[in-house]
């Protein structure tokens, strides 16, 4: 409701509105079931990346036996 008040009510406010809250760590997701009325998953978008070298995963490998 509020990327609407504040953009118009248009797809490309909104699109733009969410996309520059998770640049800004400021968007939150909450999805609710009817088993879970609070939530069953929420969290805090966040910006990240693909590891680019192939080492990363092998690194992250390493540390599972």
């Amino acid at each position: 409701m509020v990327a609407r008040l504040q953009h118009g009510g248009t797809p490309e406010g909104a699109e733009a509105y969410l996309f520059q809250s998770i640049a800004d760590g400021t968007a939150y997701l909450n999805i609710h079931t009817s088993m879970f009325l609070g939530g069953e998953i929420r969290g805090f978008f966040a910006p990240g990346g693909v590891p680019v070298a192939p080492a990363t995963w092998g690194a992250l490998k390493a540390n599972f036996h």
